[in-house]
């Protein structure tokens, strides 16, 4: 206690005393303010997966696969064209 509150003999006592659960409580060993453990495994994998596409990129791979992304694909015809007429 910060405060300069006067404390008489049965109330400081009453402060000190061992605390006991309440019927039906019971008691969990979890500390909610333990450090948290730094997820490594998440930080390898991103560094792999940007590893692999500067890997790609610096091959050409990934620029290839963007180009074949950003073109339309050619619409296939349903019937063969008839050959134009040759003027003889």
């Amino acid at each position: 206690m910060n405060a300069q509150a006067k404390l008489n003999v049965p109330f400081g006592a009453s402060l000190t005393q061992i605390a006991t659960l309440p019927a039906g409580a019971s008691r969990s060993m979890e500390d909610p303010f333990e450090e948290k453990r730094t997820p490594w495994l998440l930080y390898l994998f991103l560094l792999a997966l940007l590893g692999g596409g500067v890997y790609l990129w610096r091959t050409g791979t990934l620029g290839e696969w963007w180009r074949d992304l950003q073109t339309p694909a050619a619409a296939p015809s349903a019937a063969p064209s008839a050959p134009a007429p040759s003027s003889t």
